[in-house]
């Protein structure tokens, strides 16, 4: 278990304050080390440093490297670095990211800050590869299967967010833009596809009888059911009613994935996520025929694309 603090939730990072700290106590000293010894009371198996948001610009730079001077002077046991950072480092500071994430001296968890998908394109995800290539003991939180391929490409750990807001930070004070706000409906991790959609698009798009899984918890809907068939179709997954059920289902099929793949060594793993990664864009086009040239709701990623290359 991670306690989060989630500090660049609520505020920008500034060279005066990096972290947002707690006040000091009868038991605890003003300052980071205060700070950090509070949280290390709770009972998670790590804590996260309350670092606010890194914007992209000056200010956020210089801000990084007032966090990363106050950390490595502080004495923790069971803290990790929170490196919340604007998505537009992966494109813009990615030298000076790799630079001052390689100076800490604990373990560090990268966050991706934006308002849309973090890891969706090319050249970030090519920039995660690097980072977790070149910096030891760095996790990869709050994204979507972004953090599949860091694990397999040397993230020490990583978490997948159980909705769309906690699969990125947004910069404080916004939130995502939702196009038709009257669609409630869940978002559904479709393993051949290995995206998240809409269950109203699966529900618009596809036949009823179509998209059946078997995980664990559409299999016992369908026993429960009593349908005689294994398994559930997500096409039902389309009603804010669905979404524990969604949740469920998602989380069945991305730590299935992550184990079928942690069973092999980091040659053969690396070549078995390449491959399930080609294989859901062969599926794409095999959708796309299901819906209207006009309307193509499953097009892929380039994250995908890029993951689904050989690379030497």
């Amino acid at each position: 278990m991670v306690l989060d603090p989630s500090a660049y939730e609520r505020h920008f990072a500034t060279v005066a304050e990096p972290f947002a700290l707690r006040e000091p106590t009868l038991f605890h000293d003003e300052g980071l080390q205060g700070t950090l010894e509070q949280w290390e009371e709770c009972t998670a198996d790590l804590v996260l440093t309350p670092t606010r948001y890194l914007d992209v610009g000056e200010n956020g730079a210089r801000a990084l490297e007032e966090a990363v001077s106050q950390i490595n002077a502080t004495d923790t046991s069971r803290v990790a670095f929170a490196v919340p950072v604007d998505a537009r480092w992966l494109t813009q500071r990615l030298d000076e990211l790799v630079s001052l994430l390689r100076r800490v001296r604990i373990p560090k968890a990268l966050i991706l800050g934006s308002k849309d998908k973090p890891a969706s394109s090319k050249q970030n995800a090519q920039a995660l590869r690097r980072i977790f290539s070149e910096v030891e003991e760095t996790a990869l939180l709050r994204i979507d299967l972004a953090a599949v391929d860091a694990m397999v490409h040397g993230a020490s750990f990583a978490s997948i967010g159980d909705t769309a807001s906690t699969r990125r930070a947004f910069p404080p004070g916004e939130r995502s833009f939702n196009p038709d706000p009257s669609d409630t409906s869940p978002n559904v991790l479709v393993p051949d596809l290995l995206g998240y959609f809409r269950g109203s698009t699966l529900a618009d798009h596809l036949r009823a009888d179509s998209l059946r899984c078997s995980c664990p918890p559409c299999a016992d809907s369908g026993e429960n059911e009593g349908a005689g068939r294994v398994g559930r179709s997500l096409v039902q997954l389309q009603d804010s009613a669905d979404t524990p059920r969604a949740h469920a289902h998602n989380l069945a099929v991305w730590s299935g994935l992550w184990w079928e793949l942690s069973g092999s060594h980091v040659p053969a793993c690396r070549s078995r996520w390449r491959e399930k990664c080609a294989c859901a864009l062969q599926n794409h086009e095999e959708y796309s025929r299901r819906v209207s040239p006009v309307r193509d709701k499953f097009r892929p990623s380039k994250a995908l694309e890029y993951w689904a290359q050989p690379h030497h």
